[in-house]
């Protein structure tokens, strides 16, 4: 015969401890979960988890707790195996975790990870998944800004085209630093950009992106703008230096 909670005497359970429910955990994390975007969909879940102090689920250090624990049965003195309310909050938590990752995943990601019981496996399933995509992806990237050229490029789209690659290198979980950005971009322009490669890299004086696009602008518009026969004309029409200096040429100009 079952016994009575009466005769039972355990110290398990924690009338603090309160087990979080759907409607006090209501975050779901903005974007789908795929290759090119891990190291993103990281850095938003890691603060949510460890801002709810559950992130110990995740990393290991919050442990399953045994289904039964051993407790005195108080008519006979013996000790008898229980259900332990210990661990049906750290299911019920666990679960709760599981499902706001679930949601973040497309249909054939929740596919190859189902089958991981608890949210750690799953976390755990991404991340070797996922790391050794992004790092794939970030030595690409790497290789293409090494190998990144003006050549025919109007500047603007030249800049925009690093800036684009530095960008998907911070989605792939390395983010460049503005002067290694710069570098890149230095490295790819051609002759008649060396001296202001030279200014920039002599001054002492940290330079930001958005200056270095002015003064790509500005060095392209001296160069080829300015002694050019249009720019007589620009006196009248001052929309043609607009559109030399941002590489968007007015009728059949071009502009290096």
């Amino acid at each position: 015969m079952a016994s009575s909670s009466s005769e039972i005497s355990n110290n398990s359970t924690d009338p603090s401890t309160t087990v979080p429910s759907l409607s006090n955990l209501p975050f779901t994390i903005s974007f789908k979960l795929k290759s090119s975007n891990y190291p993103v969909w990281k850095a938003q879940a890691l603060p949510y988890f460890r801002g709810q102090g559950v992130f110990g689920y995740l990393d290991g250090t919050i442990l399953t707790p045994p289904q039964e624990i051993d407790a005195l049965h108080l008519s006979t003195g013996a000790i008898i195996k229980i259900l332990n309310p210990q661990y049906n909050l750290w299911l019920h938590q666990d679960s709760l975790i599981l499902a706001t990752i679930n949601v973040s995943l497309t249909e054939d990601d929740l596919t190859q990870v189902m089958s991981y019981p608890t949210s750690r496996e799953v976390w755990l399933a991404l991340e070797r998944t996922f790391s050794s995509i992004s790092h794939a992806k970030a030595i690409q990237i790497h290789t293409q800004l090494a190998n990144a050229r003006k050549c025919a490029l109007f500047v603007n789209a030249y800049f925009l085209s690093i800036k684009r690659m530095a960008n998907e290198l911070a989605l792939a979980g390395q983010l460049l630093k503005a002067n290694d950005i710069i570098t890149y971009v230095l490295a790819g322009l051609g002759q008649e950009y060396d001296s202001l490669a030279s200014t920039i890299t002599s001054r002492s004086d940290l330079v930001t992106l958005e200056e270095l696009y002015s003064l790509l602008l500005i060095c392209t518009y001296v160069q080829f703008v300015a002694p050019s026969p249009l720019h007589m004309a620009s006196i009248s029409s001052p929309q043609i230096d607009l559109h030399l200096a941002l590489g968007s040429p007015a009728r059949d100009t071009t502009l290096p």
